[in-house]
């Protein structure tokens, strides 16, 4: 598999550059790359795709997208080094990531697949908390994942009442619905699935079933959720969530 890799000191061949932006064919995916300045990227071996990568003002960030990317992706970035990592076998259709604080860690983890429109955010000014999305994950249409709480909230004594470092990880094979949220600070356990328009504010352990706003656990135990109604994919979710 050949790696394309995206810098100032190695460019690769592209269709155009003016301005330190990038427009480039590989194969039939199409990528721009706008203010590439001292920022690196590095993609191997897309699908059909469509990537656009902005870079507002930041420096020394990094991206890598390993093989058999495909879909549609808009990361942004106005924070400095930050790294996202997109494992092999990744589709995303649609969806953003917008990066807007520093030193940051976004990691999705290979055969993860995330529906359309979805939004994963890193903007904590405060602090640098981590994303993680552990591989073989499947998230629906329209989910948001956030590190931060929007604004600062304070007491009389004018001390900060929302701080702290807000991880976010999803655990291997987690099921997440359509319109749900995940706030900064959660963990989900792995073979987990998350109900329609939840909104999730804290963490929950491996194998379990939850819904509701705030969610809420309705069944925990020995069971196991599968892509499709097939022999080999019902395997692989059994041995997915208790390996």
């Amino acid at each position: 598999m050949k790696t394309h890799l995206f810098s100032n000191k190695n460019p690769i061949a592209f269709i155009q550059r003016i301005q330190s932006h990038l427009a480039c064919f590989i194969k039939k995916s199409v990528i721009y790359i706008s203010k590439l300045h001292t920022n690196q990227v590095e993609i191997t071996a897309p699908k059909k795709s469509l990537i656009k990568i902005r870079f507002k003002k930041s420096q020394q960030n990094r991206v890598i997208i390993d093989e058999n990317f495909q879909g549609h992706l808009t990361l942004n970035f106005s924070g400095n080094n930050n790294h996202v990592y997109i494992g092999k076998n990744v589709s995303l259709d649609h969806s953003s990531i917008n990066i807007t604080q520093n030193n940051s860690r976004l990691i999705i983890e290979d055969n993860v697949t995330i529906g359309r429109e979805n939004k994963i955010s890193l903007n904590d000014v405060a602090a640098s908390p981590m994303i993680k999305i552990g591989r073989d994950c499947m998230l629906s249409s329209n989910v948001s994942l956030r590190t931060f709480d929007s604004h600062p909230l304070y007491d009389l004594n004018d001390q900060l009442l929302n701080s702290g470092k807000g991880d976010l990880v999803l655990q291997p094979h987690c099921w997440i619905g359509q319109d749900t949220k995940i706030l900064k600070g959660v963990t989900i356990g792995k073979g987990s699935v998350i109900g329609t328009g939840s909104i999730v504010t804290k963490s929950l352990p491996s194998h379990t079933i939850a819904a509701g706003i705030p969610a809420k656990i309705i069944k925990q135990g020995e069971f196991y959720w599968a892509r499709e109604h097939s022999p080999l994919s019902q395997q692989q979710g059994k041995t997915l969530s208790f390996e």
